[in-house]
């Protein structure tokens, strides 16, 4: 079995989330809010952009998703959309559809935080 070498600065932690945002406990819940309603949005807008190759599209809603995820920290998300990003400008259709994969993977962990700050601020 091989190890597999884990860039740390790549995973997502609500340390970071916190530090970006000085500790603001308000501010972190309305970021954690507004990535929930928006994220998933962009990610279905993705996916019915990448289905009918509209590269263009692809490009600009990828740029948003690489802005939001690494103002936040989500630098692995943040690079996955970046990568999709040029692809779309380079109207490289080939690799489309395995970025996306990949872009839906490394949103997962982030929505699942941001669920958890929603949760216990509402509690």
């Amino acid at each position: 079995m091989t190890n597999v070498a884990i860039d740390e600065s790549l995973i997502f932690t609500y340390e970071q989330l916190s530090g970006r945002l000085m500790d603001n406990e308000t501010l972190i819940y309305r970021v954690a809010k507004a990535f929930l309603k928006e994220m998933p949005e962009q990610v279905d807008q993705l996916r019915g952009c990448v289905k009918n190759k509209e590269t263009k599209e692809i490009a600009l809603l990828a740029h948003k998703i690489k802005g939001s995820s690494a103002i936040i920290g989500a630098i692995r998300l943040s690079r996955v959309a970046g990568k999709m990003e040029r692809a779309g400008r380079e109207d490289d259709k080939d690799v489309l559809t395995g970025h996306l994969t990949e872009l839906e993977q490394s949103v997962i962990p982030v929505i699942e935080m941001m669920e958890g700050i929603v949760a216990k601020a509402d509690c």
